[in-house]
């Protein structure tokens, strides 16, 4: 197989633009809906054209078809190796039709949209040694994922996380995986620890339908439209202001790596629920200060960017200080132009788009994830 990577240089004659109108902060409108099934972590959702919506879980490793209608939810797919299975679930893509793509690391499931699973996919990116599942498809049938550097080792024996890696793109009918878009993925500044690596500035993406990459550069906070490698707008974002780094953010990344369940790569810490037990379990991560950087980079989600319904916008999910339960999203247009600020209170997290309605997480007590169908507005 031929992979292709190539830097693509900004054109000498192309500026930044700063946009100073800060848009003011609005709130979606009226529940009008909420699943009869709880998540854990979701990656993906997609609305059919009769309004049933298909959600991946990827810690569950669970794809789900919910009923809002009939307040119903059923189990479509199932782990394993099999002509209609897929060891891990991990992203949800609109396909031609009214059909989508299940995505897992090697390969995809595609789905109608009664939920039936019509045909097992492999796509070019399984060969890249760091690639996880293709993210975003554009109307063409183009897939696109990102994929990191390689691990550099360190003079300990353990290993360097990565600087940067890149947008990726191919199609299922090609053997050529090609860079598009250079991403970087921390702060070089940024004091390291073993193995970890609190609130990198690590930059986000989406695509598309007609192929665009938006980038949001995470040193800075800028937003760039990328056009089959090439850079065509630039937008500083107005009024971004860094929430600083103390105390609680520090202990809230501490809690959040002891409520991963072992085995996950990252804590086999078993959490406390509070007082001295819990102090105890936050020293035992070995999670110094000294490696945390100053500041919040301007987003901290797992899947920060969200293409609205009518593929025009980009919802993205800013960085919030500790304790807070409100979650504020910046919505840009096609050119990277910052045009809406939405506000969801109760630690609602955007997962995606329907005709007229937006999808929103909210987690229970126990971070159970309820799924509520809200008025776009």
């Amino acid at each position: 197989m031929q992979t292709a990577f190539a830097t693509f240089l900004l054109v000498g004659t192309f500026g930044l633009t700063t946009v100073s109108a800060q848009p003011p902060v609005t709130t979606p409108g009226r529940s009008l809906a909420r699943s009869a099934d709880g998540f854990t972590q979701i990656g993906g959702l997609h609305e059919f054209a009769d309004g049933r919506v298909l959600i991946v879980d990827f810690r569950e490793n669970r794809v789900v078809m919910l009923d809002f209608a009939r307040n119903t939810s059923r189990d479509i797919t199932r782990p394993g190796e099999g002509p209609a299975e897929l060891p891990l679930a991990l992203t949800i893509l609109p396909w031609f039709g009214d059909s989508v793509l299940v995505g897992g690391h090697r390969h995809a499931l595609k789905l109608t949209s009664s939920g039936t699973i019509v045909d097992k996919l492999s796509n070019s990116f399984q060969v890249l040694p760091s690639y996880s599942a293709p993210a975003f498809a554009d109307r063409s049938g183009r897939l696109y994922g990102s994929t990191r550097d390689a691990l550099q080792p360190d003079p300990m024996g353990g290993f360097i996380p990565p600087l940067g890696g890149w947008v990726i793109r191919t199609s299922l009918s090609s053997t050529t995986v090609d860079s598009v878009v250079r991403l970087s993925l921390r702060d070089p500044k940024q004091v390291l620890g073993k193995p970890w690596r609190p609130y990198p500035k690590q930059d986000a993406f989406a695509v598309l339908p007609n192929g665009d990459v938006m980038v949001f550069r995470a040193q800075g906070y800028i937003a760039e439209v990328w056009r089959d490698g090439k850079l065509v707008e630039s937008q500083r974002v107005p009024g971004f202001v860094a929430l600083p780094i103390g105390e609680a953010e520090r202990d809230a990344y501490r809690d959040e790596k002891l409520r991963q369940p072992a085995g996950s790569g990252r804590s086999n810490v078993a959490g406390a629920a509070s007082g001295p037990d819990r102090q105890a379990a936050r020293r035992a991560l070995e999670i110094t200060d000294d490696i945390f950087p100053p500041e919040l980079p301007p987003f901290i989600e797992v899947r920060p960017a969200v293409v609205d319904g009518a593929k025009t916008h980009v919802w993205v999910a800013r960085s919030f200080a500790a304790g807070s339960t409100d979650r504020l999203y910046d919505v840009f247009d096609s050119k990277g132009v910052l045009v809406r600020r939405v506000l969801l209170k109760n630690r609602g997290v955007v997962l995606g788009f329907g005709k007229g309605v937006v999808y929103v997480g909210f987690p229970d007590r126990d971070d159970v994830m309820w799924v509520e169908k809200l008025a776009e507005q």
